[in-house]
């Protein structure tokens, strides 16, 4: 499916890669954003489970910048990375039945015990970054907001915008 659509940025599917034509790249992202022009206002319609939490803070960080107004339509989920992607519209519409997820980052190490530490740690920070966007965009407290994430919080749209 292509990213650029209409006058419009369509990221359905997974954060990250394009398995058999079914999510988005950062890099693609970045096409379409040159193709749009960065002074044009932009409307964003999201559908994801998430994917690579890199890559939705990639994605995050193209957006946030982006000179036009940034309109995202959460059509009908934003979990997980994608969630982190919703954070950087200058006005974020959920539709009717959609539903935002947010949770702390995860991975997997193969190895030593302290292969494993180094991981627990980089995975803590990352959550910890992940806490600063979402509490800057809803005005909460970092560490409150840390908590929501390690408890995986699902939110209605009405439960997102309270």
């Amino acid at each position: 499916m292509p990213v650029y659509m209409n006058g419009e940025l369509v990221l359905y599917g997974f954060v990250g890669d394009n398995y058999w034509r079914e999510g988005f790249t950062s890099t693609e992202v970045l096409e379409a954003l040159a193709e749009h022009g960065t002074d044009n206002d932009l409307d964003v319609r999201l559908n994801s489970g998430g994917g690579y939490a890199f890559e939705g803070l990639a994605i995050y960080n193209a957006l946030h910048v982006h000179k036009g107004n940034v309109t995202i339509h959460v059509d009908a989920i934003a979990a997980s990375a994608a969630s982190t992607i919703a954070m950087a519209g200058d006005k974020i519409i959920m539709r009717a039945g959609s539903e935002m997820m947010i949770h702390d980052p995860s991975g997997y190490t193969f190895g030593t015990a302290e292969q494993h530490q180094k991981a627990m740690a980089a995975l803590d920070k990352l959550g910890s970054q992940m806490a600063s966007v979402y509490g800057a965009r809803s005005g909460n407290d970092a560490d409150k907001v840390r908590q929501v994430m390690k408890d995986e919080t699902w939110f209605t749209a009405e439960e997102a915008v309270a």
